[in-house]
């Protein structure tokens, strides 16, 4: 749903950083992207508490159900050949012939590329064969989840700290509960969470909301949030696709964002593979022989989709495992001399 979003402080000197993203989202061709008083900011979303200094409004963001689409994402990969093999480590990747062989507890597979799309694991996977580049430092944050009966604001409130730094997040989701997304934190047990944090996020939300019904929290959970940089300490603050040698991808810190941007990386990693493999089309790539071996992509934006699932921290319970979420690796073979086709999406978990 395209609910748009609106990114509020309430400190007047971290409003010029609002402005530079303002000025770098019209840079970027974000659409009506447009920064607001704190009065039409209020207007707008009347649950705000009252003294906004300043709000950025970007009509155009939106939110999705990472269940459903992750779900329907596979379900097209299937449709369209892959294979997806579960409970398989990636132990190694070499170089082999003209592309690389993934070795794992139970098998290898030689294939002309490569896409680790392993979420918190993927710097891990990535130096399986290449020296350090982007490693990931692994930080926690708490979430509510509020009835769908209790009141929530029409967009997506982010706010926007003293200091510049970044708050608490409202966002009401598709299927009508308000979530509440924390401030980030050291990671203490991964998907933990405390009474000391779940006070803190209490009362931030009734700080930023003032109205909000407390009492129709019906779930709390901790998440663990990647943050890449590079192995020289530069932090980076964009999404970060890896490309160490021809025909291996690394996305490797997809934040948050990454589930609804999914279709647009997708198609950027479809446009990179195909310089590599002969096309059909944008989406669909031709049978390429290498030596004795084949590859096949099918419909990558879609498959990504459901890769990205491994770093986003939503979800519920045992789905929680899905952050485990591992290693696709999209490739082919060409087997004996009746050559059987065989697209194989190779998918880890630990």
């Amino acid at each position: 749903s395209r609910c748009g979003s609106l990114l509020v402080t309430y400190d007047r000197d971290s409003v010029p950083k609002m402005e530079r993203k303002y000025r770098n989202g019209i840079k970027s061709g974000v659409p009506g992207i447009r920064m607001l008083t704190g009065e039409e900011a209020e207007a707008m979303e009347p649950m705000l508490k009252k003294g906004v200094a300043a709000a950025l409004y970007a009509p155009s963001t939106g939110t999705v159900n990472p269940w459903q689409l992750g779900i329907a994402a596979c379900e097209n990969a299937q449709a369209n050949g892959a294979e997806i093999l579960r409970n398989r480590e990636v132990r190694n990747i070499r170089v082999h012939e003209d592309g690389y062989l993934v070795e794992t507890q139970k098998e290898a597979f030689q294939s002309s590329m490569v896409f680790n799309c392993a979420g918190l694991f993927a710097d891990k996977v990535q130096e399986l064969l290449f020296a350090p580049s982007v490693q990931l430092e692994l930080d926690a944050a708490e979430y509510l989840v509020f009835d769908r009966t209790a009141e929530k604001p029409e967009r997506v409130i982010f706010h926007q700290a003293q200091s510049c730094g970044k708050g608490i997040t409202a966002i009401p989701c598709t299927e009508g509960n308000l979530l509440i997304s924390g401030v980030r934190k050291p990671m203490d047990i991964p998907f933990a969470t405390s009474v000391e944090g779940l006070q803190e996020l209490h009362a931030a939300t009734k700080e930023l909301l003032p109205n909000v019904e407390l009492n129709k929290v019906i779930r709390s959970f901790g998440a663990v949030r990647p943050n890449p940089h590079r192995a020289s300490g530069e932090s980076l603050n964009d999404y970060c696709i890896e490309n160490p040698a021809p025909g291996f991808f690394s996305l490797i810190g997809i934040k948050t964002p990454g589930l609804t941007c999914a279709n647009e990386l997708g198609l950027l990693l479809a446009e990179k593979a195909e310089e590599k493999i002969p096309s059909k089309g944008v989406f669909r790539f031709a049978m390429q022989n290498i030596g004795r071996n084949t590859m096949t992509i099918y419909y990558v934006h879609w498959i990504l989709g459901y890769t990205l699932l491994s770093v986003l921290p939503f979800g519920y319970g045992c789905f929680w495992n899905l952050l485990k979420a591992g290693l696709f690796v999209l490739c082919g073979t060409l087997m004996g001399e009746g050559l059987k086709r065989i697209p194989v999406l190779k998918y880890l978990v630990h």
